[in-house]
Formats: structure tokens, C-alpha cells, sequence
């Protein structure tokens, strides 16, 4: 028979075991409970904006169709409440946020970002009843598997490093040494895109190739886009549309490709739509089809007329690109009118006449420099 004090030794220790047993027991039960409460709250708030993101059209770039022979379209992020892509994002990482309480209802959502981050960030915080500060630079313009069958690729602008990655396993050029890339090696227009180090979940992107893209291409396809599709896009969304176009030529006719449109020109008029900026560093746009990526004119229809793009039609009973509607009823509160002066510019002749009479009723004068 064992001495009575170690008996009562064992048995202290086994009711220490499973006092710390029940502790945590109850511990991780509580936390669940928490974490499972936080998680319908956050599901109970989602009402209101926040369930007109996402769901966007995918609408056929007919233009980009016609001349390569592919069915080419867009996802059209642009129509998020937010105004771009990335306001599945600002939803995701708010939501993830609350729901692990690293965020609570009242609290400041912070972001460092070069515009549409911040943007969306700013708009979906108050839908879950956060404030939210950002900080951007004052050079700024104002999934894991896929199916064998689907390729994805990659469009780099100047100066990123995603490229080399892609086709050579390394963030630096063959005329770099490791080390010593620069950090901004030069400048692009494009907003947005482009980066030289490797974030988490491009680490998990399965990818079959990559282009590169020129920031003369992506000024080109957006004037190109605006006149042939009434779509009036931003510089990232113009740089996707270039990698669409590289990728059907490299396929050939007969697919369909989808790319992303992350976002309209509203928010690049002080850069990539303003002419002067564009002159003063070399992009002014000349090309009068797609001969900047070695195609010609896209073939007649048959019947001569200009086809309406499918986002402009139903807003104006005359064939002309949305963004200039758009860009008319916001004259009193642009705040430069050069801006819309150089977008009035990309308009075929016969839309130019159509605003000399609309602007005849007016106390308005159509720029002269656009004729």
C-alpha cells in the first residue's frame, strides 16, 4: 500500500491535470463562442453597399473580339460601388478582421496606398461601423487551383520585377546582379500594378507566362478602347487589356479570354488622360488602330454603321462612349477643365459635330483644341 503522502501527491497532481484540462476546455469553448459571435455580427452587418459589390458584368470587348478573333472580355470592376477591384478586398480583409477581433466595431482601419485601395477601404469601413485613415503619395493621380484546361497569364508594366519571375525564376534582369536592383528603377504610368518583391498570395498563383507591356500600349488601348468601345478605363485596366490582346495572339483565334477591369479613367485624368503630362513624357497617343501591337483595322461589319458599346447603350440615344456622357454632366464639378478637354480629344469627328449643337444650346464653348 502506498504511503498516504504520496497518495495525496497523485492525487493533487491529477486534479491539477485536470483543472488545467477544463481551464483550456473552457477556454477554447469561450473563444469559439467569441470568434462565432463576432463571425454573425459581422454576417448580420453585411447589408446595405456592401452587397452591391462584386457580381459585376463581364461584358465582350467588341472591338479587341473582331480583330484578333478570340471572344475577349471584361470583368467590369469599374461598376463596384467603390469604383474599382479592389473593393472585394477592402471587404475581405475587414471582414477577416472583425471576425478574428483584431478589429472591433468603432475602430480605425489604417492603409498606406496609391489611391483605389485606400478608396475602397474608405467606403466599405463605414458599412461595418469602422472609421477609416489613409495615407497616399502626393505623386499619386487625384485563387489557389484552377482547372488544367484554363491558362492564366501575366501583363507587367516597366519597372516591375513580376516578369522575370514569371519566365526566369528571378526578380532581376539578366543585366542586374542579385542585390542590387534598385528600388524603383524608373517610373510607369500605370497606377497600381507592378511591384519588385513577391507577396503571399502571388506565391500561390499558378501562372503559364507572362508579357511585358509598354506605357506607351496601355495610353494607346485606352484611347483605342474609348473610341472603338465607349469604354473609358484607367491605366492598370488598359495594361490588362494590352496582356489580352499579346495573349490571343500567342494562342491564336478561336479562344476566349477574360481579364480584369480594375477601374474607369475618373480617376487617371491628371496623369494618363492629360495631354500635357502625356507630352512631356513622350506617350502622346497617335496610333488610329492597333497597329502598336502589330494588328490592323478591325474588319467592317458589313453595314457601315458604329456599333453603340454595350455599357452606353440604353444611357444616350446617340451612339456616343459613356464616359464622355458622364464626363458632361460632371463639368460643374471638375475641378480642371483641361482634363475633360483632352478626353473630348480621343472623339471621332461626327461625335465632335454632335457636341458643337449639344454645346450651341448652352453657355458652354466646345474646346477648340479638340477639333
Amino acid at each position: 500500500m502506498a504511503p498516504p503522502a504520496r497518495t495525496a501527491g497523485a492525487a493533487v497532481t491529477a486534479l491539477s491535470v485536470i483543472a488545467m484540462l477544463s481551464y483550456i476546455i473552457l477556454s477554447n469553448s469561450r473563444s469559439r463562442s467569441k470568434s462565432s459571435s463576432r463571425k454573425a455580427r459581422v454576417k448580420k452587418s453585411k447589408s446595405g453597399l456592401v452587397t452591391a459589390i462584386g457580381n459585376t458584368p463581364l461584358i465582350r470587348i467588341n472591338s479587341l473580339s473582331e480583330a484578333t478573333g478570340c471572344e475577349i472580355l471584361g470583368k467590369a470592376e469599374f461598376l463596384n460601388p467603390g469604383g474599382s477591384v479592389k473593393d472585394r478586398v477592402a471587404v475581405k480583409i475587414i471582414e477577416e478582421a472583425l471576425e478574428s477581433g483584431a478589429l472591433a466595431p468603432g475602430g480605425v482601419v489604417t492603409e498606406g496606398s496609391a489611391g483605389s485601395t485606400a478608396i475602397s477601404l474608405a467606403t466599405v469601413a463605414p458599412a461595418y461601423g469602422c472609421r477609416c485613415h489613409v495615407v497616399i503619395p502626393d505623386d499619386a493621380a487625384i485563387e489557389k487551383e484552377k482547372k488544367s484546361s484554363i491558362k492564366c497569364f501575366l501583363i507587367d508594366p516597366p519597372g516591375s520585377g513580376l516578369f522575370n519571375k514569371v519566365t526566369r525564376g528571378v526578380m532581376y534582369t539578366r543585366e542586374e546582379a542579385e542585390g542590387q536592383r534598385l528600388k524603383n528603377p524608373f517610373d510607369t504610368i500605370t497606377e497600381g500594378i507592378g511591384i519588385n518583391r513577391l507577396t503571399e498570395n502571388f506565391k500561390l498563383a499558378a501562372l503559364d507566362g507572362a508579357f511585358r507591356g509598354s506605357d506607351m500600349e496601355a495610353v494607346e488601348m485606352s484611347r483605342y478602347l474609348l473610341k472603338s468601345d465607349g469604354l473609358f478605363l484607367g491605366s492598370s485596366s488598359a495594361m490588362n487589356c494590352v496582356g489580352a490582346v499579346k495573349v490571343a495572339q500567342k494562342m491564336g483565334p478561336g479562344h476566349t479570354i477574360v481579364t480584369i477591369l480594375c477601374d474607369s479613367g475618373m480617376r487617371h485624368l491628371s496623369k494618363f488622360y492629360d495631354a500635357q503630362y502625356l507630352s512631356e513624357h513622350g506617350l502622346t497617343p497617335s496610333a488610329s488602330g492597333l497597329e502598336f501591337l502589330g494588328l490592323g483595322a478591325v474588319p467592317a461589319t458589313g453595314d457601315n454603321t458604329r456599333r453603340a458599346s454595350p455599357l452606353a447603350t440604353g444611357f444616350t440615344r446617340h451612339p456616343l462612349p459613356l464616359a464622355i456622357s458622364l464626363s458632361v454632366l460632371l463639368f460643374a464639378v471638375l475641378p480642371e477643365m483641361e482634363a475633360l478637354h483632352s478626353l473630348l480629344s480621343c472623339l471621332p469627328q461626327h461625335d465632335k459635330d454632335f457636341f458643337d449643337i449639344a454645346f450651341s444650346h448652352t453657355q458652354l464653348k466646345f474646346p477648340s483644341s479638340c477639333k
